[in-house]
């Protein structure tokens, strides 16, 4: 397999870092004399105080929209950072070359998460007292806090971070500096060859997604089309030479050749004729069994399901 150079990362990506939270609705519950065990189901041998039981406080359409807002931010970011998983949850490798579009994205979403919260806050009280009418007993009052608490919970922001050793050391010792730049360095060359790997195994899910949803079921009837389908595998395709920091010739050239493919098709094409079905996998078979190949090429240490590429 071809090596992979670091310089790509030192050079071309920053790290960015978000950080999110919100009010946590989950409970560790206290009193299990209140959990009832049916003696007849578990002939009365279990032990509660081996049971960890966690009550949700309420129930809120409002604070489903705030982690529904989150998980899409989180998706977009995770579509556009590099796949890898040498960093903690929220830090994310960045292609330097879309930073600003990054900044302004997130600095617009921070402005719409603020409604959202307020929305919440507005109505957790009534959610609150709800909440602990339905648990009863397990319903204690000490797990509801004040809301001015609760609103303090709820944040969101983002900093940007270069990479590359730490460049104190080098006034320190010079030894020091190079031995952490050249671990930097090896962590970084394994890490673009894991994203490499990573997005051709993206490539190939979607290309084998797409492919199966326009084949025929086992009956020979038309299988439901969904407009997502195209639209990830179009995104996807579109994002590609941003992230692309391994410069990974041989998937740009299968990335150009499912643009093309799917130039001018619809997703009312797809649905509505059997001809331009039959016309894309035409175009799209070749494409998936070069791919294929490509993953053939790489180590097994996978990555995404096919259904959950990013």
């Amino acid at each position: 397999m071809d090596e992979v150079q670091s310089g790509g990362l030192f050079d071309r990506a920053v790290l960015l870092q978000v950080s999110t939270g919100r009010f946590s609705v989950k409970r560790k519950v206290k009193d299990l004399g209140a959990v009832h065990v049916d003696p007849a189901a578990d002939g009365g041998t279990t032990d509660k105080s081996r049971l960890v039981v966690a009550a949700e406080l309420l129930e809120s359409a409002e604070l489903d929209a705030i982690f529904s807002f989150d998980g899409a931010t989180r998706r977009y970011l995770m579509g556009r950072a590099l796949p890898v998983a040498l960093l903690a949850p929220g830090v994310y490798v960045m292609p330097l070359v879309i930073v600003e579009e990054l900044d302004a994205y997130l600095s617009v979403r921070m402005a719409a998460r603020a409604p959202l919260v307020a929305d919440f806050l507005s109505v957790y009280d009534a959610r609150a007292a709800s909440g602990r009418a339905a648990l009863g007993r397990l319903g204690d009052p000490s797990a509801y806090p004040p809301v001015d608490i609760v609103r303090s919970s709820f944040r969101m922001g983002f900093a940007w971070f270069s990479m590359g050793a730490p460049g104190g050391l080098a006034a320190i010792r010079a030894d020091l500096y190079q031995r952490e730049a050249e671990k930097l360095s090896a962590s970084f060359a394994e890490a673009l060859a894991e994203a490499r790997d990573a997005l051709r195994a993206m490539a190939a899910g979607l290309v084998d997604h797409l492919l199966d949803r326009l084949a025929p079921d086992v009956t020979g009837k038309r299988k439901r089309f969904e407009a997502s389908t195209l639209a990830k595998l179009i995104e996807w395709c579109d994002n590609f030479d941003a992230r692309n920091l391994a410069d990974d010739t041989a998937l740009a050239a299968e990335v150009s050749k499912i643009r093309g493919a799917l130039s001018g098709v619809s997703v009312e094409e797809l649905r509505g004729s059997a001809f331009a079905r039959r016309e894309t996998v035409g175009r799209l078979d070749s494409i998936k069994s070069a791919l294929d190949g490509l993953l053939g090429d790489a180590p097994a240490r996978f990555f995404a399901a096919p259904g959950g590429v990013s």
